[in-house]
């Protein structure tokens, strides 16, 4: 989902100093950490994220991200070749239906996690963002 911030309020974060381009600073939560593992929904963001990077070592809220526009719409494209419009994907790789796999708190489409991890695959997740 898109979210438009008033542009008075908006204060962004980005990388200072040496850098030729700027990069938004964006917080992440260690996916192994405690702090995920006792939060259901991070888990399990973070499970099905590492089903397209196995190494993805964070987790990032949607809400958190300063997406550039054209890898997110590619990969979210990406993401619904693979898995369906509505997560059939996963569903039928775990089994019980689209209708459990629904019912779950499980996302239910491309999240920021999925994102980065796919950035991370490719090699661009640092070239684009500054993560803390």
């Amino acid at each position: 989902s898109y979210h438009a911030l008033p542009h008075p309020s908006l204060d962004l974060m980005f990388t200072a100093g040496d850098d030729a381009f700027p990069r938004p600073v964006v917080p992440y939560t260690p996916a192994d950490s405690g702090h995920c593992a006792e939060y259901v929904a991070c888990g399990e963001t973070v499970r099905l994220a590492r089903e397209g990077y196995r190494r993805l070592d964070r987790a990032v809220l949607d809400t958190e991200v300063l997406y550039h526009v054209p890898s997110r719409d590619g990969y979210c494209e990406r993401w619904k070749e693979d898995n369906g419009q509505l997560g059939e994907g996963p569903a039928m790789r775990e089994g019980g239906g689209i209708d459990a796999y629904l019912e779950r708190s499980a996302p239910r489409g491309p999240t920021a996690t999925g994102h980065v991890g796919h950035l991370m695959k490719i090699g661009m997740a640092d070239n684009l963002y500054e993560f803390t």
